[in-house]
């Protein structure tokens, strides 16, 4: 399948499940690839995208760009969406409950397009902070959140300190993200 043929069954399929696309960088988005019936990634390797101790100890050695989208699990209540994307300055991990049977599918809905905005700012910010040189070289904000796990989130110079806000994660993260733009644009 070719990448063009890939992004596009994959905005299929999200439009089959009603939910927005997380948004991506261009060249990762164009680089996709289906790589199961309901996973896209621009990674070459077998390795699991619910792996999250592997994926969190790659963005803190340095890995390059990469993004995986997609939906797994198994039985009847233990399905996520999930989006893990790596880009310089900003490693996001996402992993959000959706078509289990006992949830109610509109407030899942809810809950996944806000957490996709969150996708948005992150990247954004992350993007504007690397622009402006408010983040020292090599600097990266790693964020996981789940449904499933606990979330958390720290900067990859302060690998040994996570920070843990539950449900207010990607909020925290994005504060600390903009902390640093504010803190570099005062500097200049």
């Amino acid at each position: 399948m070719s990448p063009i043929a890939a992004t596009e069954a994959l905005q299929e399929f999200f439009q089959t499940e009603n939910l927005p696309v997380p948004p991506l960088p261009a060249a990762l988005m164009q680089a996709l690839v289906k790589t199961g019936p309901h996973s896209w990634s621009t990674r070459s390797d077998d390795s699991s995208p619910e792996d999250i101790d592997l994926r969190i100890e790659e963005a803190q050695a340095n890995i390059a760009d990469y993004a995986e989208i997609g939906f797994s699990g198994h039985g009847i209540n233990s399905w996520v969406m999930h989006c893990n994307v790596v880009t310089p300055s900003l490693a996001l991990f996402l992993q959000c409950r959706w078509g289990n049977a006992y949830d109610d599918a509109e407030r899942a809905r809810l809950r996944i397009e806000g957490v996709i905005s969150f996708v948005g700012m992150l990247l954004d910010d992350a993007e504007k902070a690397t622009a402006r040189g408010a983040l020292p070289a090599k600097e990266r904000l790693v964020v996981f959140f789940s449904d499933h796990a606990p979330s958390r989130w720290q900067w990859r110079s302060a690998s040994d300190a996570w920070n843990q806000d539950g449900d207010f994660t990607l909020l925290g993260a994005l504060a600390a993200l903009r902390e640093r733009i504010d803190a570099g644009s005062k500097k200049k």
